[in-house]
């Protein structure tokens, strides 16, 4: 599917329907930090925004992967359900998934970055703040690197990363 403009406004229209009347825990509306993470891909392709803009709707409102695949292609779907957190899903699943679409990696490191603005993370109680802040540079860091980079710190008692380690734990 190309993906066009008229895309692009009707994932916009979709994610503020419905997440209309949701807030985040500083009380502002919801819609803001999907379009916020849109805004930063803007410099990618619309296809990024598409993904941007509807990355939480399949765990946060009634929006289905089949929906999304209908409405705006398997591209974003796909993208979509790589970036979407599956109940119970240990993390380094997660995570790998994410890495492995490079349309969701982008999205999730822009959305990673989003949740770390300064203006947000002053609003948590402190250790709110330390857990959300020591997970988000794990997943940063294990997005980041290579393959090749982490076989370099594989723990050889137990045969896992330390990045892995920790973002299992």
């Amino acid at each position: 599917m190309k993906i066009t403009k008229e895309h692009l406004s009707n994932a916009i229209d979709l994610a503020v329907t419905e997440h209309l009347g949701q807030y985040d825990k500083s009380g502002m509306p919801y819609i803001l930090h999907p379009l916020r993470v849109m805004d930063r891909v803007r410099r990618l392709t619309m296809t990024h925004m598409i993904v941007a803009v509807l990355h939480d709707s399949v765990e946060d409102t009634a929006i289905s992967i089949e929906y999304i695949r209908e409405h705006f292609g398997d591209t974003v779907g796909d993208a979509v359900d790589a970036i979407t957190h599956r109940p119970n899903e240990p993390k380094k699943e997660y995570w790998e998934r994410v890495k492995n679409n490079h349309w969701a990696k982008a999205v999730k490191l822009e959305d990673i970055h989003d949740n770390m603005r300064y203006e947000r993370l002053e609003q948590l109680d402190e250790p709110t703040r330390e857990r959300l802040l020591q997970k988000y540079m794990m997943a940063l860091i294990f997005l980041a690197r290579g393959k090749e980079k982490r076989e370099r710190l594989i723990d050889p008692a137990s045969g896992a990363s330390s990045i892995e380690r920790d973002i299992d734990a």
